[in-house]
């Protein structure tokens, strides 16, 4: 069974040079249950959270915050790991055991229960992520309440882990003093205020709205709806739907499919759960009856849509009713006018952008498929915008 004490740990982080924690045990003699995990079940500690363990140190991190708490490593054998973290009347102990699906199960002191899945190892760069001299919290910055733990500290009214104490150790001394206090509050001011100097984050009034169960294939008229209702225009969702050219859904003359082209009209009849869509350019000339400004691209990359939202306007977008599904091309049909063929992509969807925060590299759309909102990573949406063309229609204020 390998053993790690926490005082001989400490001592081993105490002499570590400023700005990044390196491992206390080389990768070949990582104790058990060494990775980061998810926890799947957590909501009676936090909603979701993960655990970064390996090299005789870790921490527990919020997954939708980043805050953590860094944690001493106690023991651990083949099968086993124990450690715990707080000090006091909150200290907590937790203990890891190997499950036959491959999860782990924490077990903690109070009782409580919680499963673990396994994401990817823990590897030296993780610790320089995660374990920042001055980085109390775990969160991967210096901040504001950085500072508050090691003033309470300071003043007795709170004592660091091990760990953390080291961690406080800017200076070297041996141990935090006022001099790693003063370090630590002017770096978490100097950060956070070129975050917020930096920072983008857009979020406009745009009203919820549900397409169902007047409009099941209708989202494209739903979206132009709620993209006026922001400017207050005096318009009728009916009104729209009315206005919006339509054509012919697939069907077959001559042995042949044909239909309309979304290109040139609405493919059906999106009062009907059997109709298709349509494309930027028609509703284009629809949205342009009921006010002036409105604009259209095709091709138009995401910088594009974040410039229009930093300008106060909403932008509606082609994407899908399926995120987690994409984008499917599995129909098709030749235009019944010219002939072209027609290739149409199951779970095609309008949506209408209304925030993005630089911070998390996240869009916020309004869904008028579930008549919610929801938020989604760039790099999540990024392909089926790009599949469907890169399409979005505004208004120009």
């Amino acid at each position: 069974m390998k053993k790690l004490v926490t005082g001989v740990l400490a001592a081993a982080l105490a002499v570590l040079p400023a700005f990044a924690v390196t491992p206390a045990v080389s990768a070949a003699e990582q104790p058990f249950g060494s990775g980061i995990w998810l926890a799947q079940d957590a909501e009676q500690v936090m909603p979701s959270f993960y655990l970064f363990y390996g090299g005789g140190i870790g921490s527990v991190r919020d997954a939708s915050t980043g805050y953590g708490v860094p944690f001493d490593f106690a023991a651990s054998d083949e099968a086993h790991a124990v450690f715990r973290f707080g000090r006091g009347e909150a200290e907590t102990s937790a203990a890891l055991a190997e499950q036959p699906d491959g999860s782990l199960q924490m077990n903690l002191s109070d009782g409580r229960s919680i499963r673990m899945t396994y994401l990817q190892p823990y590897t030296p760069e993780d610790y320089s992520k995660v374990f920042r001299m001055g980085d109390l919290t775990c969160d991967g910055n210096l901040s504001a309440y950085d500072a508050e733990l090691l003033d309470r500290c300071l003043q007795g009214d709170y004592q660091l882990s091990p760990v953390q104490a080291a961690l406080a150790d800017l200076n070297g001394s041996g141990s935090p003093d006022a001099d790693d206090l003063t370090h630590i509050q002017r770096t978490g001011f100097t950060t956070a205020l070129a975050k917020a100097e930096s920072a983008c984050r857009v979020m406009l009034d745009v009203m919820e709205f549900c397409q169902h169960p007047l409009l099941p294939t209708g989202c494209e008229s739903a979206a132009l709806y709620m993209l006026l209702q922001y400017y207050r225009t005096d318009v009728t969702l009916w009104r729209i739907v009315q206005t919006l050219p339509k054509g012919p859904a697939p069907h077959t003359e001559n042995g042949v499919n044909v239909g309309a082209n979304p290109e040139r009209e609405f493919v059906g009849d999106p009062f009907s759960e059997h109709g298709y869509g349509v494309y930027n350019e028609p509703v284009a000339q629809t949205a342009a009856q009921f006010r002036m400004g409105v604009q259209t691209q095709t091709g138009a990359p995401l910088s594009e849509v974040i410039r229009i939202l930093e300008t106060g306007n909403p932008v509606m977008v082609w994407y899908t009713t399926a995120p987690e599904s994409g984008i499917i091309w599995q129909t098709q049909w030749y235009d019944y006018e010219t002939g072209e063929l027609v290739r149409w992509p199951s779970n095609e969807h309008a949506v209408v952008i209304c925030g993005y925060d630089s911070s998390s590299d996240t869009f916020t759309y309004r869904d008028p498929n579930t008549g919610g909102t929801r938020t989604v990573k760039q790099a999540d949406f990024q392909p089926v915008y790009d599949a469907l063309g890169g399409r979005i229609l505004y208004y120009n204020g």
